[in-house]
């Protein structure tokens, strides 16, 4: 059997003067991906793999959760 779990990106920063596509997080975006992954670790079964925007914000959530597994970033 296959889970299929979907996260969204943190809460994302608007500096100025920054493409939509680089938007790094916010901090409270920082703070709650790494709450996501302290939820998902204990809570889900092991995941084998993750696919991932290429935009900022999105590999740095990914990082932030602390899930070890093979991302593979799409644009």
């Amino acid at each position: 059997m296959r889970t299929l779990i979907l996260l969204r990106h943190g809460k994302s920063d608007y500096p100025t003067g920054v493409s939509d596509h680089d938007r790094p997080l916010a901090p409270r975006g920082i703070r709650e991906s790494a709450l996501a992954g302290d939820w998902l670790r204990p809570h889900t079964p092991r995941i084998d793999a993750g696919l991932c925007s290429t935009a900022t914000r999105t590999r740095q959530t990914t990082a932030r959760t602390g899930v070890h597994a093979q991302v593979s970033c799409v644009v």
